[in-house]
């Protein structure tokens, strides 16, 4: 994966060691580019993962996510 396109704080989130991550920030600020990356990031490095859940508070983020990413193992909503 290419951590070029994130800033520090996304790569921070991406790289976290923790099974469980918040992404809070403003419109506009990249949340969900941040969580895709972390769930592709994830997926990459944990080719044996299954049941990944990511929850988002729009519909419009949920949507943006599912298009993003393809995978069986992940549920996405809101």
């Amino acid at each position: 994966m290419d951590l070029t396109k994130f800033n520090s704080k996304q790569k921070e989130a991406i790289l976290s060691p923790e099974r469980r991550i918040v992404v809070l920030a403003p419109p506009g600020a990249g949340k969900t580019h941040t969580m895709t990356g972390a769930i592709q990031y994830f997926i990459e490095t944990n080719p044996e993962a299954e049941n990944i859940v990511a929850i988002t508070f729009t519909v419009k983020g949920s949507e943006d996510l599912k298009s993003r990413i393809d995978s069986p193992n992940i549920r996405i909503s809101t």
